[in-house]
């Protein structure tokens, strides 16, 4: 029979770290630390610039913007004016497909000609006083352009987000939105929403707000948390 081996005999005591090791565990701690009170941070002003958001979305129209070009009022009431069944376009009128001369649109259709340099922002009034357009410093063409964010449309039963034909088709759109040309586009386009159609800027954030809670995961345009109510974007692919 073998001996029964003999116990491993224990260390008293513990070796001491040395200095260099102390200093990077110090390290390791205040930098976790630190990470911690920065998100802390990050997400007390997120929820302040929200709060601060919904309350500018409410207010109406800010003071040094409501000085813009006027222009005068149209003889169309919008109060009067004939809309589709779905309430999102006018009824389809039958008539010749084709360019139309201008004389038949002033005189025949009873609509007003205002030569517009294509830069200024103006608005268009109806008899009521009330904004009915926007024209807006905005390139028109014959370009492809893809939708990128969420969509009740095209026969959905419920708001989801807009399929791309890959992840890679994903990826670049998402991409795009990143950069600052786009984010100055989506001011552009959001401060002027907000100008001329407050109450209704007002109304999409708090439906696209009700959107948001009701499904976390429906695609969000931009990735900081600046208020824009847009539910879809259209990247265009044409020349600038």
């Amino acid at each position: 029979m073998r001996p029964n081996p003999l116990p491993k005999r224990k260390p008293l005591f513990r070796p001491i770290p040395t200095f260099l090791q102390t200093l990077t565990h110090l390290e390791t701690l205040k930098s976790a630390h630190r990470k911690q009170l920065q998100a802390k941070t990050r997400l007390k002003f997120r929820l302040k610039r929200h709060q601060k958001c919904e309350e500018k979305a409410h207010k109406g129209v800010p003071p040094s913007l409501k000085k813009v070009l006027s222009t005068p009022m149209t003889q169309f009431n919008l109060d009067t004016a004939h809309v589709g069944s779905t309430g999102w376009t006018g009824p389809r009128v039958k008539g010749t497909e084709g360019p139309v001369p201008l004389e038949e649109i002033v005189e025949d259709k009873k609509m007003t000609f205002y030569n517009w340099d294509g830069k200024s922002c103006c608005p268009i009034l109806d008899n009521q006083d009330c904004v009915v357009a926007v024209l807006l410093n905005n390139g028109r063409g014959n370009f492809p352009a893809i939708l990128v964010g969420m969509s009740y449309s095209g026969g959905r039963k419920q708001p989801g987000n807009i399929a791309q034909s890959s992840a890679a088709v994903l990826t670049l759109l998402t991409g795009l939105l990143a950069y600052q040309c786009f984010q100055s586009l989506s001011d552009f386009a959001n401060v002027i929403f907000q100008v001329y159609a407050s109450q209704t800027y007002g109304h999409y954030w708090d439906c696209l707000r009700s959107l948001w809670k009701w499904n976390p995961r429906l695609r969000r345009q931009f990735l900081h948390d600046q208020l824009r109510p847009l539910y879809c974007l259209p990247p265009s692919y044409g020349p600038p």
